[in-house]
């Protein structure tokens, strides 16, 4: 019988990143790193305050808010963000997520595709 390799990561053990705005934080769990068979998943973590800026990706994305709160611009629609609200966003989709609190907001993005394109676009940056 085979077995395809199962892989498991502790968040604690992976790096953040600062990839977009200042105060953005980003721990890929699975990506071209610690590669999958077709997604990627990261938590990101906004300071107060911050946002991610609008930007898009070539592969549709999963968003689930863990912690904190804040608003959220997917597409041509605006959603308050809470813990427990998934979010999905087409290729393509205009995103940002914009921490209007004073605690970190936190959210888990699952993307389809483990090497995907992401594009800044000009418009709204801050929150």
């Amino acid at each position: 019988m085979f077995v395809k390799k199962v892989k498991a990561v502790k968040l604690s053990d992976v790096e953040a990143v600062q990839p977009l705005q200042p105060g953005c934080y980003e721990r890929w769990i699975f990506d071209k790193r610690t590669p999958t068979e077709g997604v990627a998943m990261v938590v990101a973590t906004f300071a107060p305050q911050k946002c991610s800026g609008l930007h898009t990706h070539d592969v549709e994305e999963l968003f689930f808010m863990l912690k904190g709160g804040g608003r959220a611009i997917v597409g041509d629609k605006e959603y308050r963000l809470e813990p427990n609200l998934a979010i999905y966003a087409p290729p393509e989709t205009p995103h940002n997520f914009i921490n209007t609190e004073d605690e970190p907001l936190v959210l888990l993005a699952v993307l389809g595709g483990r090497e995907f394109k992401t594009t800044t676009l000009q418009g709204t940056t801050q929150p």
